[in-house]
């Protein structure tokens, strides 16, 4: 179900950033919420967190483990030379590619590579938990 702006919760688009801040979490808020990306050659990247609310303090946060785990399965599950993630919050592997491949296993070439992390063509996707229960995507 698509997120829309309420009362206590918004949505902050910046540049290649964008941010779902809830200003005073309720039991209502809890649920998965999802980020999607895809960049304008059509690659996607998905990261998903489970925000649980039991109470209502002061100053509410939600737990985002980012600590990457090794990952379970064979070492060639990314491909070219890309590095193996497991994060027990996606509760999938993931991988991450080395300069100049992209894809969910680092299957393909980005021939439009320069070097940048931030190529135009390409979006360094990732979501991570900020401070006061904010979602950077």
């Amino acid at each position: 179900m698509p997120l829309h702006p309420r009362q206590g919760l918004r949505i902050q688009h910046k540049r290649r950033r964008s941010k779902v801040v809830i200003a005073s979490a309720r039991a209502e808020d809890s649920g998965r919420y999802e980020c999607v990306a895809e960049s304008t050659a059509g690659h996607r990247a998905a990261l998903a967190a489970k925000l649980l609310v039991t109470h209502a303090p002061e100053t509410t946060t939600a737990a985002w483990p980012r600590q990457e785990a090794p990952c379970p399965i064979s070492e060639d599950f990314c491909m070219n030379g890309g590095t193996c993630l497991f994060f027990e919050t996606v509760g999938e592997p993931a991988c991450r590619c080395a300069e100049g491949f992209t894809g969910l296993r680092c299957e393909n070439k980005d021939v439009t590579s320069t070097g940048s992390a931030y190529n135009r063509h390409r979006g360094p996707f990732s979501c991570k938990l900020g401070l006061s229960t904010s979602y950077y995507c």
